[in-house]
């Protein structure tokens, strides 16, 4: 029975370090889980974009688990749970996703009805005899100029599109086109990245979602939700932590153990007194509050202080000290 107490308080004594530990891999796992679910907005799939934004939005979605927890309100007694931070997690999720979709909502993503569409022209072209090249550069310009209403200036065949500028009063834009089908796919400023972003009113959209989620998160995060922060809502307190951490620190130690046993199995006050003065002022010095009674322990030889701060200090057979226990009653 021994053993088992010394096993429990050794444990309970290093619980808060595996709260931690347990704390940090939820973190992980909350920064994957909740990345990878915003991410699947992104119409991108090369790795070097997905995965730097999955981890960063996955660390920003964590912190508005504590940000957002307010808008889920929980039952009385559901609190340790976690659901308020847990929803919070997915709905800022769902924002990110919502904000990549519209800021990449161009990017060409060829599924499995677009290319049974591209092999349908393929097929087409192959039947009427126009063969299966690519289709020139003056239909091309002829393409473009009827989409922009401008004049083509310039037009270049890079891989299967074709990139044709066009003169639209004081501005160039550029028109791409699939060099097999002549459908156009995109249209641009020219060399004017940032100008091409906000004139799309879905990217730029995008954009302010994004933004509006991150000051909302940075003006409103507390702390991270925490489940060794719990132990006050659980009963357990921090003080309370610490005597069993020096108690599990001293079961470990024989005589400390033996002390502590001795200690525990029966009131202290039961326990023959000592009665010299110059004894307890070597004691004294080991422990924080007035020692108000020293007594010793038979069959361990070693002592317990009954302090004025209600707690029980035991000490081992060569007056080592081994730990400080709340006591109610002295």
């Amino acid at each position: 029975m021994a053993g088992f107490e010394d096993f429990f308080s050794s444990f309970l004594s290093i619980l808060p370090q595996i709260m931690s530990a347990v704390d940090l891999s939820l973190y992980a796992i909350a920064v994957f889980f909740y990345g990878g679910m915003a991410a699947k907005g992104l119409r991108y799939r090369e790795a070097w974009i997905r995965w730097p934004l999955m981890i960063l939005s996955g660390i920003l979605c964590l912190a508005a688990t504590s940000s957002l927890a307010g808008l889920f309100p929980l039952p009385k007694g559901l609190e340790l749970l976690k659901l308020d931070a847990f929803f919070a997690g997915l709905l800022s999720s769902a924002i990110l996703a919502l904000s990549f979709y519209l800021m990449t909502h161009d990017a060409k993503v060829y599924t499995i009805p677009s290319l049974a569409k591209k092999l349908e022209a393929l097929k087409a072209a192959a039947l009427s005899g126009k063969g299966l090249g690519p289709i020139s550069d003056a239909e091309a310009e002829k393409i473009a100029s009827g989409r922009i209403k401008g004049e083509a200036i310039e037009s270049k065949l890079s891989g299967s599109k074709w990139y044709v500028k066009v003169q639209a009063g004081n501005s160039v834009k550029v028109v791409e086109i699939d060099a097999i089908d002549g459908a156009v796919e995109k249209i641009y400023h020219h060399n004017d990245m940032m100008l091409n972003f906000l004139l799309d009113w879905k990217k730029s959209a995008g954009l302010v979602i994004s933004l509006l989620l991150l000051i909302a998160v940075l003006f409103t995060f507390k702390s991270l939700p925490s489940i060794s922060s719990d132990f006050e809502k659980m009963g357990i307190s921090q003080d309370l932590m610490d005597q069993l951490k020096k108690r599990g620190e001293a079961a470990a130690d024989t005589e400390c153990k033996e002390a502590l046993q001795e200690a525990t199995s029966t009131f202290i006050n039961t326990f023959p007194e000592v009665k010299d003065n110059r004894t307890k002022k070597s004691f004294q010095k080991m422990v924080e509050g007035k020692i108000l009674s020293l007594r010793s322990l038979k069959e361990s030889g070693g002592m317990v202080a009954l302090t004025d701060d209600n707690k029980a200090c035991i000490f081992s057979r060569e007056s080592k000290f081994c730990a400080c226990l709340e006591v109610r009653n002295n």
